[in-house]
């Protein structure tokens, strides 16, 4: 039974934080970081996603009713900020922001935002995680199913810490052109999802209002 909560859980969520394709918009992210800064901004997005995702799973649905905000605001504001980073991927400065002298503490100010939220674990992740709490709140096996939720979140981070901690090797090999084309395919599908995500959140606004 926990098998089955586990893997509808995963298959819900792996879209959503697609470390394999996420790995590219990382890399860009911290192209002039040394191996050691890359490897402990992996090791924190892995750990501030995980408790991100465990503590929406918890009190997400509980805090979404404080605030009187529904799960279709969280997409709609997400998807702008989704949107807002491919653009730029897309279309980067002539000068580079960073260079490869860059400090130590700038870089791992991108720990969270951008490369935790929204970039791995953003307004779909977030959106789809309270609906799975919601649905499991609502079951007389609750606790199997939070437990089977929470173990799918943390494998899927698993993954997330060896897809950005090895980033520079899979771009490497790519090569330069090869990297480039990943790249740009990446953002432009993140700025895909950045739509998707942000008319999912207006449809359900608009099935919302009274007619």
């Amino acid at each position: 039974m926990l098998i089955k909560y586990f893997l509808y859980a995963f298959i819900a969520l792996f879209p959503m934080v697609n470390p394999i394709a996420m790995s590219s918009p990382f890399f860009g992210l911290t192209k002039y970081a040394s191996d050691e800064q890359r490897k402990k901004l992996a090791t924190l997005v892995t750990l501030y996603g995980t408790a991100l995702l465990l503590g929406t799973l918890l009190i997400g649905p509980y805090l979404l009713r404080f605030f009187g905000l529904q799960a279709a605001d969280i997409r709609v504001a997400g998807g702008f900020v989704v949107f807002s980073i491919a653009w730029r991927m897309l279309n980067p400065p002539r000068e580079e922001p960073r260079s490869k002298d860059s400090n130590g503490d700038d870089m791992m100010s991108l720990a969270f935002f951008p490369l935790t939220m929204p970039l791995t674990a953003g307004a779909g992740s977030i959106a789809i995680t309270i609906a799975l709490a919601t649905k499991a709140h609502q079951e007389s096996n609750m606790v199997y199913q939070y437990c089977g939720i929470a173990l799918a979140i943390m494998a899927i981070f698993v993954l997330v810490y060896f897809c950005y901690r090895y980033a520079a090797t899979i771009f490497r090999v790519l090569g330069k052109t090869g990297a480039t084309m990943v790249s740009s395919l990446s953002a432009f599908i993140l700025l895909a999802i950045g739509v998707s995500v942000t008319w999912s959140g207006i449809q359900l606004l608009l099935e919302a209002m009274p007619k």
